[in-house]
């Protein structure tokens, strides 16, 4: 029941109509899922309501005190509105709660061979030609028209 619930909240986040999503999920409290608030954090994210942003996050912390994906998310949202002292508390609960996402992997294929390694790893024995590779991958995919969206990193 509550996945149809969620593609609801879903397209009312995308249609900006916030206040009604919020409502709507704090009435589902016998329903309570991390998707719902999640969907809300991202539609937060998009029309730049940090108050909101806030609530979602509060309400995760409840369901999963350690996801890491909020905290991203709601980190993203203050860095995009440049609130830096709210970002910088939003870092120092998180590494007290100690909730990081793990790193993410890769695979490359190089003269029909696959190598799979870690975000950050120098390690590889051919990092340097895996590092090339994804560099010439990279001016291709910007030749070919490709801009990436950075608004939100950090």
């Amino acid at each position: 029941m509550s996945e149809h619930y969620n593609s609801l909240l879903d397209l009312f986040g995308q249609t900006e109509c916030l206040e009604e999503v919020c409502a709507l999920l704090e009435k589902m409290l016998h329903d309570l899922n991390m998707t719902g608030w999640t969907s809300l954090l991202n539609s937060s994210i998009v029309y730049g309501n940090s108050d909101l942003g806030k609530r979602c996050l509060h309400q995760v912390s409840h369901l999963e005190l350690r996801d890491a994906s909020c905290y991203v998310l709601l980190s993203n949202l203050f860095s995009g509105m440049a609130m830096w002292d709210a970002m910088a508390e939003l870092l120092k609960q998180r590494k007290s709660l100690n909730a990081w996402k793990k790193p993410g992997n890769s695979c490359i294929e190089i003269e029909q061979r696959v190598y799979k390694f870690t975000l950050g790893d120098e390690k590889h024995p051919q990092v340097d030609a895996i590092y090339a590779k994804l560099l010439r991958l990279n001016v291709k995919a910007r030749n070919e028209g490709y801009l990436p969206e950075v608004s939100m990193v950090m």
